[in-house]
């Protein structure tokens, strides 16, 4: 593919010659956008399904059973396990999960995890915990609605901070 911003050159037949990959790529789960909106759909979805609950929609099964699907799937996919999310030889998991025992070594601290799937495994019930703490503390207020709760700014930061923890960067060091 030509480069379209260039104008042809004399006697060149159509111009810089930039003939670099314009192929789609995958999201990459070492940028703090994605990890953000990873974090935050879940939290979307924790809430409304815990609305659901106290409606009588879903049962307390199902919420645990939609919980540890949750927990499977972040494992997974920070485990560099989920073809549809680019991720880093270096980072995931062994990296990630030797920097969340680090970040959340007291949360952690019942039992040392068995090993980096479980570790992950571990952070993402403790993110469980964390959403609905948050949502239990904004229902009491003005956001009595689910998505206005979900949405809030609170909830926003949230997904923010684990994200930076996800990634690595220091913002996600007060979680746990």
């Amino acid at each position: 593919m030509r480069c379209s911003d260039c104008r042809p050159r004399r006697g060149c037949d159509g111009g810089c010659g930039d003939f670099s990959s314009r192929a789609a790529r995958r999201p990459n789960l070492l940028e703090i956008e994605v990890v953000t909106q990873i974090f935050h759909a879940a939290m979307r979805n924790l809430v409304a399904r815990d609305v659901d609950c106290a409606r009588g929609l879903l049962s307390a099964e199902d919420i645990d059973a939609a919980d540890d699907k949750l927990v499977h799937w972040v494992a997974q996919t920070f485990g560099g396990r989920n073809k549809h999310f680019e991720a880093s030889d270096e980072w995931h998991p062994e990296g990630l999960a030797r920097h969340i025992l680090h970040v959340l070594a007291s949360p952690m601290s019942g039992s040392m995890p068995v090993d980096d799937e479980e570790v992950l495994e571990r952070a993402a019930r403790l993110f469980i915990r964390d959403v609905r703490a948050m949502a239990g503390r904004l229902a009491g207020s003005a956001l009595a609605d689910a998505g206005a709760v979900a949405e809030s700014d609170p909830m926003a930061e949230l997904a923010e901070r684990w994200a930076h923890l996800f990634v690595g960067a220091p913002a996600g060091d007060h979680l746990g």
